[in-house]
């Protein structure tokens, strides 16, 4: 499975984490903003992320973190504020309230990239790459590459 092999190695070689959300206990902005609150690795995050069905293992979205500008210096959106900011003009509060009931508890990885070696865009484009050949589909809700 290359999507696998090519999702370890990365965590293998960055920073990485993971969240759980089910929509019960909390929303979605106070689920990401706990969560990053212990993180111990200082902002801005730039990176991947992989949106995964908690029962079954099943990838429903590969996201990116850090838009590169041509002088090198990222937009000003790190991972924390790309899992809140809205999403094709809905909030994530919504969108993630949503994929709760589609799917049932999600799990949110992450890798954070250690320096800007690695272009987030690039590492997006790898990944959905290796979904496709295993899966001869992009994840559910990746609509278009």
């Amino acid at each position: 499975m290359k999507f696998k092999n090519e999702w370890n190695q990365l965590k293998q070689t960055e920073y990485n984490g993971s969240f759980s959300f089910n929509g019960t206990a909390t929303d979605w902005r106070s689920a990401v903003s706990s969560h990053f609150e212990t993180c111990t690795i200082k902002r801005p995050h730039y990176g991947v992320y992989v949106v995964i069905q908690k029962s079954t293992g099943s990838i429903i979205y590969i996201g990116k973190s850090g838009t590169m500008c041509q002088d090198g210096s990222f937009k000003p959106q790190d991972l924390q504020k790309r899992l809140v900011n809205r999403e094709k003009g809905q909030s994530r509060k919504y969108v993630f309230g949503q994929r709760v009931v589609d799917y049932g508890e999600l799990l949110i990885e992450y890798v954070i990239l250690k320096s800007k070696s690695l272009i987030p865009g690039y590492l997006e484009a790898r990944l959905l790459q290796a979904y496709y050949d295993d899966y001869k589909k992009l994840p559910i809700d990746n609509a278009s590459l």
